[in-house]
């Protein structure tokens, strides 16, 4: 059976042991340190409660009102003005404003850190083609020199190393090699600043096309004026929906006009065209005279162009709706179409959305599951940032894979008990990208942790957090709401880059006693897993 997914290749570097925080020598948790019950007024009253001293400091990141009448805050832990990795601490303040002394975390030991170091763009740069020549991914196409590396930003930070407790400055670097026409790397590296030695990292690959030596592949938005309710028909073949227009049973696109000119933009999507190619500075804004219509039909699809640009302004509002998210002070998107030539993926680089047009196997992916998918990943960057370790990467993907089953139901355009994702662009009609109901059935995914181990693509434990989705609404009587609530919380307030299987299904449980949602019905879909929730601590959280 073919298996489908997003990101098809991972190369790990430096993976550690699984374990909490609390094993780590020298680290203290939080709720040792602050007595439960205070008046306190602003982030630096918290640090000071919690003994932290200069060159320590909190920022107030996040805050997620629950039921209750409190908030609860993601507070970033800084040293020299450096955001600590990994750590982060989880406050609780009562309708006054006033932080209550109820806290949870982690605060590791470090003094006389020399964060004075500095390493040029230039080197880092270097260092980040190196990472992946170092890789051996289809070394026949020659050495990547750190002109190949586009799109590339450089982090200072701080990293704590899990085993030894040792501090040290770094830097986390990203960007991407898409020199090849085929397909692109997108390096994520974490360098100790004083050696550059690669602390941990990944490449993910994109292939565009279908080597068969590769495991792989396998509600109006409102009311407009007729000119910004063009008429153009959505969707693929298989899925030929929704129809734009301004007619009756029509969805309204909600163009930018000017004059008699439409765009696919706006303060929250800006769609772009790559007309087949991957090179972005040639991308152009799609618009087209209103009257006319959009015409950009491909492979079986009407319009991706108009289908990306629709569900790109419908997920702000799924965020706001099913998320308890504020977006207003989102930055605008960007999501190319055509991207690359019969490209059957699409990827989020850190910054903006792609996505391929297909070939014999997939629609074009201008579909609601795949750019909720993506556009998820941009929510995980925001705060979880999972990113270093195998597991932390599989729960990454899990839950954009959740965010657009999530967003299925939303927008309703799916029986609540369909659990296919991605069916939608899949060609085949009995065949679809992932299966929520049981992930083994493309033959190659899991879905307990005990099938896991250090050979297993990340990728391949998606199915693990999906089943515990899927088992939360089926078995459990979560709606898709509040499932999905609840992971969304758990990767705003208590993932962070290193959460591991383990920690990612607490920080879950720990979410669900937030929303004063079920934590037994939590803990059986964790433990029909492999994951244990015994010795998972909800305190901290002001119940």
């Amino acid at each position: 059976m073919m298996k489908v997914f997003l990101v098809l290749v991972v190369c790990i570097h430096g993976i550690v042991e699984a374990g909490s925080l609390l094993d780590t020598p020298g680290v203290t948790p939080v709720e040792a340190l602050i007595a439960p019950i205070q008046k306190l007024r602003g982030v630096d009253a918290v640090a000071k409660a919690l003994g932290l001293k200069k060159p320590f400091s909190l920022e107030d990141v996040l805050s997620e009102d629950l039921p209750g009448a409190v908030t609860r805050h993601r507070l970033a832990l800084l040293y020299n003005d450096l955001r600590v990795l990994v750590f982060t601490i989880q406050a609780t303040s009562d309708a006054d404003g006033y932080f209550t002394g109820s806290a949870s975390g982690y605060i590791p030991t470090i003094s006389n850190l020399d964060t004075s170091v500095k390493v040029s763009v230039k080197d880092l740069k270097q260092a980040t083609a190196d990472y992946v020549n170092s890789k051996n991914i289809r070394q026949d196409i020659g050495n990547i020199a750190a002109k190949d590396v586009s799109r590339f930003t450089a982090t200072k930070a701080i990293h704590v190393d899990k085993l030894t407790g040792v501090p040290r400055v770094v830097y986390f670097c990203e960007g991407v090699v898409d020199t090849i026409p085929s397909y692109n790397r997108w390096p994520r590296v974490l360098f100790d600043a004083l050696t550059l030695r690669v602390i941990i990292g990944s490449v993910q690959v994109r292939y565009a096309d279908n080597d068969d030596t590769l495991d792989v592949l396998g509600s109006i938005l409102g009311k407009g004026t007729d000119k910004s309710c063009p008429s153009i028909q959505g969707g693929n073949q298989k899925y030929p929906f929704p129809v734009y227009g301004p007619g009756r049973n029509q969805v309204c696109l909600n163009a930018e006009v000017k004059g008699k000119k439409c765009s696919l933009a706006n303060k929250r999507v800006t769609i772009k065209s790559l007309e087949n190619g991957m090179d972005v500075s040639k991308a152009k804004v799609v618009s087209f005279k209103c009257e006319d219509g959009l015409s950009d039909g491909i492979n079986g699809a009407s319009s991706p162009a108009s289908d990306a640009y629709y569900y790109g302004q419908k997920f702000y509002d799924f965020l706001e709706e099913w998320g308890n998210v504020d977006t207003k002070d989102y930055d605008p998107i960007d999501i190319f179409v055509h991207y690359g030539n019969n490209f059957d993926n699409s990827f989020f680089d850190g910054a903006s959305i792609y996505l391929g047009d297909g070939s014999s196997l997939l629609f074009p992916l201008a579909s609601p599951e795949i750019i909720a998918h993506e556009l998820c990943h941009r929510e995980t960057a925001r705060f979880g940032n999972l990113k270093f370790e195998s597991e932390s990467l599989a729960i990454d993907e899990s839950h954009s894979d959740i965010c657009g089953r999530a967003f299925s139901a939303y927008l309703q355009i799916v029986a609540d008990d369909n659990w296919d994702f991605g069916a939608n662009i899949v060609k085949q009609s009995n065949l679809a990208l992932r299966y929520f109901d049981d992930p083994t059935r493309d033959n190659w995914s899991i879905k307990n942790v005990n099938d896991f181990d250090r050979t297993t693509n990340p990728f391949q434990a998606v199915g693990i957090f999906n089943s515990v989705y899927n088992s939360l609404v089926e078995q459990h009587n979560f709606s898709h709401r509040d499932a999905f609530r609840t992971f969304l919380l758990a990767n705003r307030l208590y993932w962070q880059e290193e959460t591991d299987f383990q920690n990612g299904a607490c920080g879950v449980k720990r979410a669900a006693k937030d929303l004063r949602l079920n934590v037994a019905a939590v803990d059986s879909a964790f433990g029909a897993v492999g994951i244990p929730l015994t010795s998972c601590s909800t305190l901290g959280g002001g119940r």
